[in-house]
């Protein structure tokens, strides 16, 4: 359980390090699994899961088509950089698919994010990569909701 921790009051070297720890001890031997957006929260995940398993960390950058013109590459460029191995998935096709035609944006939401990126191509990915742990860099909402 993470305590409650005011920002005068952060170590982060000592957080960065539990993390860390928590993290090697949740996956064992194995390997785990992360998404990949370039936002903080899944970049931040990214970092500590790497930091802790290296190369048993497989990280993936779903290309859903509606970012910025080579964005995607360009992300997973400075995570190379970094020493983060990130296989970039184009998946543009499927997310325009699902989308045609739909206006209402709780239904693309769920068509979009729910179907296509989570039961479709980053399910596949879990099944492929034989990862039995799912590091999410994400808030609860978003936790909840998919």
């Amino acid at each position: 359980m993470i305590e409650e921790i005011t920002a005068s009051k952060l170590d982060t070297k000592q957080f960065i390090d539990e993390r860390v720890n928590e993290i090697r001890e949740t996956v064992g031997d194995g390997t785990a699994i992360n998404a990949l957006s370039g936002g903080v929260d899944s970049s931040v995940v990214t970092m500590l899961g790497h930091r802790a398993l290296g190369r048993r960390l497989k990280t993936y950058f779903i290309e859903n088509g509606l970012m910025r013109e080579g964005e995607a590459r360009q992300i997973a460029g400075w995570f190379r950089k970094l020493g983060v191995k990130v296989e970039v998935v184009d998946a543009s096709a499927k997310f325009f698919a699902a989308l045609k035609g739909v206006t209402d944006p709780e239904e693309k939401r769920e068509k979009g994010i729910t179907q296509v990126f989570y039961k479709d191509v980053f399910a596949r990915l879990v099944r492929r990569s034989g990862a039995r742990v799912l590091l999410q860099g994400t808030n609860y909402t978003d936790v909840e909701e998919t």
